[in-house]
């Protein structure tokens, strides 16, 4: 047999009987050797090649499913931090307009005046320091919720055959946006402590059907119908033109964590709108 034949078939792992340690009769000469190997090392190749690009669409997947998540998540955190600035504004422009009446009050000596305002003083500095309870109490809140989710989501293989089934998620951002709230509620009520994996995701679809009467519905007032956020008062609805120049600031600058895919609004029309609403108090 030469030689070539021999080093070759080393090369690939073959050894001469003598230093053979596995079963006698597995053993094989160095050109049989080649010649089996020539015939499947193509057809592993090809196998590897084709589990290699399985294996990449697969992570390719995943990455995109956790960056909807994210979106999602910093969205809603997002959302919540508006409407509560919002409250929290109303609560200050109450507090300057008592406080200019009983300043007028008092110069008009009008004490049973003075006592009325002076009484709603100070139920506005409780909802007040209410409201900042509220804020930092949702705050951490959201951070725990966030961050177990994170953890459970990110490599629970349940959670991937749920969403291969519910194809909505991280497609339809309304619906998304709905299922990670729910999931976020129940993450924070001790009564679900116990609920993991499966069970938890069907819970969340389970209530997402309960609130909507039979499913997450596609649409809603969010990036719905309505007039465009550049809309004015020219129809008799107010929009983001009827906006002063601060509030414009503000619905511009929380339009980046609110818009764009995974998010709560599909654009900043729709944004835009909603935010007006909220200011002027359109909102249903």
């Amino acid at each position: 047999m030469s030689e070539n034949v021999e080093q070759e078939a080393r090369q690939l792992g073959w050894v001469p009987q003598e230093e053979f340690r596995g079963e006698a009769t597995r053993w094989v000469d160095a050109q049989t050797f080649l010649d089996r190997g020539h015939t499947v090392m193509p057809i592993l190749k090809a196998t590897n090649r084709r589990l290699e690009g399985e294996v990449e669409r697969l992570r390719g997947e995943t990455a995109k499913l956790q960056q909807l998540f994210t979106a999602s998540q910093e969205s809603i955190s997002e959302l919540q931090k508006v409407h509560m600035d919002n409250t929290k504004a109303a609560v200050e422009r109450a507090k300057r307009e008592v406080l200019s009446q009983l300043k007028q009050a008092k110069e008009d000596g009008n004490i049973e005046a003075e006592v009325t305002l002076t009484d709603q003083l100070s139920d506005i500095k409780d909802q007040q320091r209410a409201l900042d309870a509220a804020a930092t109490q949702a705050a951490e809140q959201q951070r725990q919720a966030s961050q177990q989710q994170q953890q459970q989501q990110a490599l629970d293989p349940e959670f991937q055959a749920w969403v291969s089934e519910n194809k909505w998620f991280g497609q339809d951002n309304r619906k998304t946006l709905r299922a990670m709230g729910i999931a976020q509620e129940l993450r924070a009520d001790p009564e679900f402590d116990g609920l993991q994996g499966r069970a938890f995701f069907d819970k969340v679809l389970s209530v997402m059907e309960e609130r909507t009467g039979g499913g997450a519905p596609s649409t809603s007032k969010v990036g719905s119908g309505r007039p465009s956020g550049g809309g004015g008062s020219g129809g008799g609805k107010k929009g983001y033109n009827d906006l002063d120049a601060d509030a414009k600031a503000a619905c511009d600058r929380q339009a980046k964590k609110l818009v764009g895919e995974g998010r709560a609004f599909k654009d900043t029309a729709a944004w835009r709108q909603y935010y007006a609403d909220m200011v002027f108090g359109e909102q249903a």
